[in-house]
């Protein structure tokens, strides 16, 4: 407790000015509330978090100590002194939960937090380490920088990363002091401020190399960036992701400057031209490229004529650019290259600050704040912010994130000696992964929900997929022929093959009975065209930039319009005439659809406030403290919305909803329905229990809906998947087996079903851009309803809600958001609930993300500055390309995840050392150039970013390739 014991008689204490704090109000930052007699003050955005026991209050007064009361006859008592209380370092409490490297005092010792914790003993569970007392001050004596390939025996004194040890016997070579149990902590040093960027000698800045020494102090150039060395290594390349060896000391300036930007110097947008007769599908994309005298580049005309030109400041940094329709972005740095401040189109700003080199609050256009903290060696322990709520992480000793916490959910991480992940265990439960030997290859992944398995052949393809549900096995059977799939067996004993000629995908059967043929694919392997079984003719051409301008429906082909930054701007199909509207982010803002006119409305962060059908509006309430949507007024009445404190939705007004301990919906329960879920290892729904009748979901290994099976009737529902594009529909009973011909649209989205007999259209979704209108199940009047669940890519219809499943999150069409939290937070995106930066007509997200993996790597093997081959400088853009844009869009967490992970299963796989630190080099570098580009932008202006400046990079030599052409 923070209140000091006194043996009077109890006065009440003055009135605050400050209210008493409430667990269901949120804070901002500097709010002042009163708690069990003291008033603390908020350090930031802050909810549900009690004051006595969380860091984010900061305690502002002790109670008013009244003076003594004299009795009448005795003396004065005098009240016995208590002991300072430690507010560094209070008493433990049993309530109250502790962060990674939080102090507490119990039974007069002091303790620190490992790892998250509540509830457990100091003392007594592993979590707590005896805290020892460190003198501030360094000892008196000689004590030199520790050196890495010396011998230092009992009682030498060293300092190491601004820390002073003594060695406590004789000592391994290179056994950093921090890191090994030879050495002893004796004193920590006050922090020394980073020397200034030194003027360039005439043999210019040394440049770090592999292998060479580098004492304490030393200063070298890697790329255009300066390092200044915290302590003496050899190896470690220096990065501003790592928290080793090197910190950024600044960005090398350049000489002479190319000029610095001012209004003058801002170039104008140039004409756009007329866009190009397109017929047919076009092969040949070209893009042209122009670049100052220092190779950096000014402008990219792409295939159809629209140029984007940019303008650099002094030391190099992008400043300016000017997209074809006119629009400008501005950047602004601090002096070591730091992007600050982002000013969008229509002058609003997201600006950033960083605390030693590292990003320490990012604020968004509408002012809300999302705070970063991170421990003395650089790794975030806290994302806080008035969306997300606030989510600790921790660490093991060896720098793998070991947990991840927040108020209503737990996930403690293992991992093995090949940093695979082993399990995860949760409040509640616990899943677990076994791989094959040496490899990242799974074997076993295992949950209370089910378990799944896998074989493989000698190419390491998967040949056999085995997934336990209760008592039920569901077997997937793959063969291949030099690595190209050719059958597939269904749980059900459905049979899929697959023909090929001269290496080429040729067509597809069912059953033994022709499903597609005659297909055609473009020279990237994707089709073009095929014919169904029943004769009727698909295509899909594409435009002069690579994107889909005539895809083939039912009845007439659909052609798309496109704008000078590539967004489709709307479609004619037959006689119907679709066009879409968009503000200065483009965000969806109007459709007109033949009789129907839809409008949408946001606020400045981008959440929507309202929105229209023909003039009837639907209102949106915003809570200004958190920017969340919680209440919806329309035509049918006013509903309220709740949260829970991490963010995710507990009432929609209509459909109650609980959580798991992982954060998944586990229940939902409303009027007419009441559902229960589970998920596997791999957090896919693989239960689905609706008023007691049980469905259980099979998945194939790219994430896809393979089947679905409800037991009690044994109906089954298959899915067939052509690279990544759903082309047939199987409805199956004991008693008949039904076949749907599926039509999707540019975004891979199903629009139609036809029947494979007779080509009829059987079922249709179209409508509203969001997917907040039903599918028509019957449309040739039958009186037989298809029940077809799937929708926008990812996207699971549940009837029982009117939620679509969406891997990692449930989406709401009737609100246009998620119910709960991007799992990524900030780094998805820093609209944490909406669905595709609010333009569902130009982009997808298929895993309840920010933006789709493939689509990423897809982008950067078709950039024709891109090679498939390895080893060289087109192989090298592609990394760097890639890694950029996945940064972007899902943040530094997934880039490296992505990046790195496949690097290392590579390694695994067989490919050198050398070519994988290469291509990690690469992926660093993308990683770094993202940084200059971090900002709530369309795909086009990401993509487009991404590609120049990787391509600069690799002009000027900086990205790393083994040989000059691609192997």
């Amino acid at each position: 407790m923070w209140a000091v014991s006194s043996p009077n008689p109890p006065v009440t204490p003055p009135s605050s000015e400050c209210p008493v704090w409430e667990s269901q109000t949120a804070y901002t930052a500097n709010a002042c509330v009163t708690y069990q007699g003291n008033e603390y003050k908020a350090k930031w955005w802050t909810q549900g978090q009690k004051p006595s026991s969380s860091n984010v209050w900061e305690l502002q007064s002790e109670p008013p100590v009244e003076p003594p009361v004299e009795p009448p006859v005795e003396p004065p008592v005098e009240p016995p002194v208590e002991p300072p209380v430690d507010t560094n370092c209070p008493e433990w409490d049993a309530s109250a939960s502790y962060s990674a490297g939080r102090c507490v005092t119990h039974d007069g010792t002091k303790y620190e937090a490992k790892w998250w914790t509540s509830g457990e003993v100091p003392g007594v569970a592993n979590v707590w380490k005896e805290k020892s007392s460190v003198p501030v001050d360094p000892p008196t004596g000689d004590c030199p920088q520790w050196i890495g390939d010396k011998t230092y025996t009992g009682g030498e004194c060293v300092t190491f990363d601004n820390a002073q040890y003594n060695a406590k016997y004789w000592t391994n070579t290179g056994a950093r002091p921090s890191e090994s149990q030879d050495w002893t902590l004796v004193a920590t040093l006050s922090p020394k401020p980073l020397p200034p960027i030194p003027e360039e000698p005439v043999e210019g800045y040394i440049v770090w190399k592999l292998g060479t020494v580098y004492q304490a102090e030393s200063i070298v150039r890697h790329g255009q960036v300066l390092y200044f060395a915290k302590y003496w290594n050899r190896n470690e390349e220096p990065s501003h992701l790592s928290s080793g060896a090197w910190v950024v000391l600044g960005r090398v300036p350049l000489d002479p400057p190319v000029f610095q930007t001012t209004i003058s110097s801002e170039p104008a947008p140039l004409p756009l031209p007329m866009d190009p007769a397109e017929v047919g599908h076009q092969e040949t994309k070209t893009t042209y490229y122009e670049y100052d005298q220092y190779r950096r580049l000014i402008a990219s005309t792409d295939s159809r004529g629209y140029t984007t030109q940019y303008r650099y400041d002094a030391a190099g940094n992008l400043v300016l650019e000017v997209q074809p329709n006119g629009n400008v972005l501005r950047y602004e740095y601090d002096a070591n290259g730091r992007l600050l401040t982002t000013t969008l189109p229509d002058l609003t700003t997201i600006t950033r600050t960083y605390t030693d080199g590292q990003l320490s609050t990012f604020t968004d256009e509408a002012g809300y704040t999302t705070y970063f903290n991170r421990n003395i060696a650089g790794q975030l322990t806290s994302v806080t912010g008035p969306q997300l709520g606030s989510v600790a992480l921790a660490y093991s000793p060896t720098g793998k994130p070991s947990g991840a916490y927040d108020s209503v959910s737990s996930e403690n991480y293992t991992f093995d000696a090949l940093s695979r992940m082993t399990g995860i265990q949760y409040a509640d439960h616990a899943v677990s992964f076994e791989y094959l030997p040496g490899t990242a290859l799974k074997t076993r992944a295992t949950a209370p929900a089910g378990s799944t398995r896998w074989s493989y052949n000698q190419d390491r393809n998967v040949t056999e997929q085995r997934q336990t549900i209760g008592s039920n096995l569901y077997n997937v059977r793959y063969n291949w022929q030099q690595s190209q799939l050719t059958h597939v067996e269904y749980p059900s004993g459905t049979q899929i093959a697959i023909t090929y000629h001269q290496g080429e995908l040729t067509g597809i059967t069912l059953n033994n009975q022709v499903l597609i043929e005659h297909v055609e694919v473009d020279s990237a392997g994707q089709p073009i065209t095929w014919r169904w079984a029943n004769g009727t003719l698909w295509y899909a051409n594409q435009n002069l930039n690579g994107a889909p301008y005539e895809i083939a429906m039912p009845d007439q082909q659909r052609k798309y319009r496109y704008n000078e930054q590539r967004l489709v701007v709307g479609y004619q199909e037959g006689s119907e005439s679709v066009t879409y509207e968009f503000d200065n982010h483009d965000r969806l803002v109007g459709v007109t659809n033949g009789n129907n006119d839809y409008r949408y409305q946001y606020n400045v962060s981008g959440t929507r406030t309202s929105s229209s059908k023909n003039g009837i509006v639907t209102a949106y309430t915003i809570d200004p403290m958190t920017n969340r949507v919680t209440a919806v007024e329309g035509p049918d009445g006013k509903r309220t919305i709740a949260y829970d404190s991490s963010g995710n939705v507990l009432t929609d007004g209509i459909t109650e909803l609980t959580y798991n301990s992982s954060g998944r919906v586990s229940n939902i329960t409303n009027a007419a329905h009441t559902a229960h879920y589970q998920y596997n290892a791999q957090n896919q729904r693989i239960v689905k229990i609706v008023d007691g009748i049980e469905t259980h979901f099979i998945y194939d290994n790219d994430f896809q809906l393979l089947a679905e099976h409800t037991p009690h009737n044994d109906h089954w529902k298959e899915y067939v998947w052509y690279e990544g594009k759903l082309i047939a529909f199987i409805d199956k009973t004991p008693t008949q087996t039904a076949t749907y011909y599926v039509w999707t649209d540019n975004l891979g989205t199903p629009r139609y079903l036809t029947d494979s007999e007779n080509g009829n259209v059987v079922w249709q979704w179209r409508g509203e851009a969001f997917g907040a209108h039903q599918a028509n199940e019957d449309v040739d009047g039958n009186g037989y309803n298809v029940k077809f669940n799937l929708r926008f890519q990812g996207q699971y219809y549940d009837a029982e809600s009117g939620f679509h499943y969406n891997f990692h999150r449930y989406y709401s069409p009737a609100l246009g958001q998620y119910l709960s939290v991007d799992p990524t937070g900030i780094f998805g995106g820093h609209q944490v609930y909406q669905y595709t930066g609010q333009n569902p007509v130009n982009y997808t997200d298929p895993y309840g993300l920010w933006k789709d993996p493939r689509d990423i790597f897809d982008d950067a093997l078709d950039n024709p500055n891109s090679s498939s081959g390895t080893d060289g400088p087109k192989n090298a853009f592609q990394h760097c390309f890639a890694s950029c844009m996945m940064r972007v869009h899902n943040g530094s967490a997934m880039a490296l995840a992505m990046g790195d992970a496949f690097e290392l299963i590579n390694w695994l796989n067989g490919d050198s050392t050398e070519e994988c630190l290469m291509d990690l080099q690469n992926n660093t570098l993308g990683a770094h150039i993202a940084d200059m580009i971090d900002r709530d932008g369309s795909d086009e202006q990401i993509y487009s970013d991404c590609e120049s400046l990787c391509q600069a990079a690799g002009s000027a030599g900086i990205l790393k390739h083994l040989t000059e052409t691609d192997l």
